[in-house]
């Protein structure tokens, strides 16, 4: 979604599946892991349009959920022939997560307020170590990391240019690994 409101994603299938195998409707299942393939379409800043939105990227994500840790792998495939100018990669939607941050390794040596409120990591060229950050609920119970393996595709963070940062939250209340 843009900050505008906007939408700009659609997402167009999943499915759930356990290490026992596939999921039955409304069944309870006794397993280890469960793993849940999701596959969203998004437009660019220059296709959304309020008659002819056109996608062109596809995502396909698949989730891997066993003892509390989910795992998250990302496949990317154009739809068309496109120039990546701004990729909006991991985000998390804020709203159950209190009002603050943790940018680990970045700019602020302690959390950082996010209530409608932007701000960053830092800069790329001074904090080039940022590849997760930590969220908390509001009643400090439960806490989301969020991160990104810097040896490999997007997390080597090589297409980020010096002086942007590697994450950074914008006031509509998304939270972003470059």
């Amino acid at each position: 979604m843009q900050g505008n409101k906007i939408k700009t994603a659609k997402t167009i299938s999943y499915e759930v599946w356990t290490n026992e195998g596939i999921l039955q409707d409304r069944i309870p299942q006794k397993c280890n892991t469960v793993f849940i393939k999701v596959i969203n379409l998004i437009q660019a800043y220059n296709t959304v349009d309020i008659k002819n939105n056109r996608e062109v990227i596809q995502e396909e994500y698949i989730l891997s959920i066993k003892n509390g840790k989910v795992d998250v792998s990302l496949t990317i495939s154009a739809l068309e022939d496109i120039i990546i100018e701004r990729y909006y990669g991991l985000q998390t939607v804020n709203a159950a997560w209190g009002n603050s941050i943790h940018y680990v390794n970045g700019i602020h040596k302690s959390r950082v307020n996010i209530y409608r409120s932007s701000n960053n990591s830092g800069e790329k060229k001074d904090f080039p170590l940022v590849n997760r950050f930590v969220l908390k609920d509001k009643e400090n119970y439960h806490q989301l990391i969020a991160w990104i393996d810097n040896e490999y595709g997007l997390g080597t963070f090589k297409y980020v240019t010096d002086n942007q940062p590697l994450t950074f939250t914008e006031s509509y209340g998304k939270s972003i690994l470059i």
